[in-house]
């Protein structure tokens, strides 16, 4: 859908929406960078309709008496150790936090039993999966943006203020306007996301190949 076509449908969603009483609207999305420009952005006909609730990431206490009960429900025993080493190496992320434990499923089924050690095995088999995808996404971005992966990769706080210059010159990486345009790019293609003011991989282990290959 082109830009003015996509402009003028939200201008005729919002002139009904905002005629509407004792009703609610509920605009969710995974895009985050999408979800901003549709309500932040004072050009679009959606700027500052409603609250923004940002939703965060499940709980890790949640997520591990979700994994202990799946595993429970298919007869296997899970160490709570290897619980908690899933949803380190994870970080919380959905996907992730579902597919490894799957695939510890689906290599332990004789066993039926999850240790921590196994855990590592998974994550090869993950790297495996995604190894040929991470190469050609790397092979796609522009230099700026692969240093500035890289030098986000091996700060191990994510606490980093990208264009102060202690980080521009401890990394090389140039100016700041450059900088900046290269996290626009990042943003635009879902690889970093900003929560709480800090810049994030939106997939851990795009983030943990970047550290591998990049050490």
């Amino acid at each position: 859908m082109a830009w003015d076509e996509e402009n003028q449908v939200e201008r005729q969603m919002r002139a009904h929406f905002q005629l509407h009483r004792s009703v609610s609207y509920i605009f969710m999305g995974s895009k985050c960078h999408l979800m901003q420009e549709l309500f932040q952005n004072k050009n679009r006909p959606f700027y500052r309709f409603g609250k923004h609730f940002p939703l965060g990431k499940i709980p890790k206490e949640e997520f591990s008496a979700f994994i202990q009960g799946c595993f429970e429900k298919t007869g296997f025993r899970a160490d709570p150790e290897a619980i908690n080493e899933i949803l380190c190496i994870t970080e919380d992320h959905p996907y992730y936090t579902q597919l490894l434990p799957h695939i510890l499923w689906a290599r332990k089924r004789d066993e039926r039993a999850i240790t921590r050690g196994d855990v590592s095995q998974g994550v090869e088999e993950i790297f495996l999966r995604e190894a040929h995808a991470f190469h050609d996404l790397w092979d796609l971005l522009p230099l700026k943006t692969r240093q500035l992966l890289v030098a986000l990769a091996q700060e191990e706080s994510s606490q980093v203020q990208l264009y102060s210059n202690d980080f521009l010159q401890s990394h090389n990486l140039g100016s700041a306007s450059s900088v900046q345009r290269a996290v626009k790019r990042l943003q635009q293609e879902e690889i970093l996301e900003k929560v709480d003011g800090e810049y994030q991989y939106t997939d851990v282990f795009f983030k943990r190949w970047i550290e591998e290959e990049f050490s």
